[in-house]
C-alpha cells in the first residue's frame, strides 16, 4: 500500500476520531441528538480544525517547545471559532442557540492537532492529508451516529417523522447518548478487528 493510501486509511478508518479515539467526545454527545445539531457541529469542527491545521502547517514551529505549540493551536482555533459560529448561527439560528455552549469545546480539542503534531510524517503534504482525512472521518461518523440516535430517540430524521412507532427518548439525553456511542464504538472496533485492519 502506498504511503498516501496508508495515511488516508489511518485518518479515515483505523484512527477514527470518534469511534476509536473518542476525540471531541463532549461536543459529539451534547450535539448529536438530532441531525441538524450534528450538522452544525460538523460544519464548525471542519472549519475550525482545517483552518487551524492549515495555519500551523505554514508556521515555522519545528523548534518551538511542544507545550507552546499546543497552546498556540488552541489560540488559533479560538480565533477561528467566532466566524464559524456566526456562519452556523446565520444558517441554523434556533438550533445553534441550543448547542452554542458546547461548540466552544471544539476550540480546546487539541487532541487531533496533537496527533497532527506528533505524527511521524516528514512531509507537510502528508500531515495535511492525515488531518483532513481525520476531519472527514469525524464528520461522517458524527452524522451517521446522529441520524440513528434521532430515529431511536424521537422517530424523526432532520425533524421529519419516519414512522418509528416506539421512539426511546432516553437516548436523546446525555447519558443515553454515551451508552449509544459506547455501543457504536464497540461494534466499530469489532468490525475492524475481524477484518484485520484494527490499528492498536
Amino acid at each position: 500500500m502506498s504511503k498516501t493510501l496508508e495515511i488516508i486509511k489511518k485518518g479515515l478508518i483505523t484512527k477514527n476520531p470518534l469511534f476509536i479515539t473518542g476525540l471531541v467526545l463532549s461536543a459529539a454527545i451534547f450535539t448529536s441528538d438530532s441531525l441538524k445539531t450534528a450538522l452544525i457541529t460538523a460544519i464548525c469542527f471542519t472549519i475550525i480544525t482545517a483552518v487551524t491545521a492549515a495555519i500551523i502547517n505554514i508556521l515555522p514551529l519545528a523548534k518551538t517547545p511542544y507545550t507552546v505549540r499546543i497552546i498556540l493551536y488552541i489560540l488559533i482555533a479560538s480565533c477561528v471559532y467566532l466566524p464559524s459560529q456566526m456562519l452556523v448561527t446565520a444558517i441554523f439560528p434556533a438550533e445553534t442557540a441550543k448547542i452554542v455552549t458546547y461548540l466552544g469545546c471544539i476550540c480546546v480539542n487539541s487532541l487531533i492537532l496533537e496527533r497532527f503534531d506528533k505524527r511521524n510524517l516528514k512531509k507537510k503534504s502528508q500531515k495535511v492529508l492525515f488531518i483532513f482525512s481525520m476531519i472527514l472521518s469525524f464528520d461522517i461518523s458524527l452524522l451517521v451516529f446522529a441520524v440513528i440516535r434521532e430515529i431511536i430517540s424521537y422517530g424523526t430524521v432532520y425533524g421529519v417523522l419516519v414512522g418509528l412507532d416506539s421512539p426511546m427518548p432516553v437516548f436523546g439525553y446525555v447519558f443515553g447518548g454515551l451508552i449509544l456511542l459506547g455501543v457504536f464504538a464497540g461494534i466499530y472496533r469489532y468490525i475492524l478487528i475481524e477484518t484485520g485492519v484494527y490499528d492498536h
